[in-house]
């Protein structure tokens, strides 16, 4: 259960944290702007093809969290699933995270990584939805109203990760390589954390769900249209970068 369950938006117990989160935010981006050598050059997270990156990392990350937090409950609660059950359930989400996180290096070098992180988001939307609309209703089979979204949303999942780690680390000078890294591996830790508690305050775990999935096939829109970049050579996939 989150704050804002128990106590109102206009509640001081929500809105001081909020504010003074906010103030810190502000006050580090106002010392980045001015030293001389930031901690994080503002202009790094201002390109938008890492920015976009950046947020399909954290949408796709929040999306695979609340899937496991969601239907683990739903399948215990509402099915009365054991915890074995539940457990058995996820094995084809396994599978098809590391199938497609295999897959996307040579779909990167083949395709191009904009492609690929528009692909994967789009794939992962369309499983989001389809466990919005059916999978938490205790009546369908779990093979007709489950399967579905827990295949096509960890394989678009694991293919924008891969593709967006390689947006995120295009271009960036050697000396920036440790920055780029450090941004990509704090979006994929802000998705679960964030991202989700955000989601999960405007609505039922249906609405959370399906607003997830329309924000990931945002963000896949968004990314095909940004400049295309034509590197010489695909790059390199950053070590973890599908996981």
């Amino acid at each position: 259960m989150t704050v804002t369950d128990a106590l109102p938006w206009s509640s001081a117990g929500v809105l001081v944290p909020l504010l003074i989160g906010a103030a810190l935010l502000v006050a580090f981006w106002c010392v980045e702007r001015r030293a001389g050598d930031p901690l994080l050059p503002p202009r790094f997270l201002l390109d938008r093809r890492r920015a976009l990156a950046l947020a399909a990392i954290a949408l796709s990350a929040c999306a695979t969290a609340m899937t496991f937090v969601t239907l683990s409950l739903h399948l215990q609660q509402d099915r009365d699933w054991s915890p074995l059950g539940t457990s058995a359930a996820f094995v084809p989400f396994a599978i098809a995270l590391l199938a497609s996180g295999r897959a996307a290096g040579p779909l990167i070098a083949r395709f191009g990584s904009r492609v690929v992180t528009a692909a994967g988001l789009a794939t992962a939307a369309a499983g989001q939805v389809l466990l919005a609309l059916t999978g938490l209703d205790p009546h369908t089979s779990y093979a007709s109203a489950l399967l579905p979204g827990l295949v096509l949303l960890p394989a678009g999942a694991a293919a924008s990760f891969a593709g967006a780690a390689v947006l995120t680390t295009h271009g960036v000078p050697p000396e920036r390589t440790g920055l780029a890294g450090g941004v990509l591996n704090t979006a994929m830790e802000l998705g679960p954390t964030v991202v989700f508690a955000i989601v999960l305050t405007f609505g039922s775990d249906a609405v959370s769900l399906a607003a997830t999935g329309a924000a990931l096939a945002l963000v896949a829109a968004l990314t095909l249209r940004v400049q295309r970049t034509r590197p010489s050579r695909p790059s390199p996939l950053p070590q973890g970068a599908t996981q």
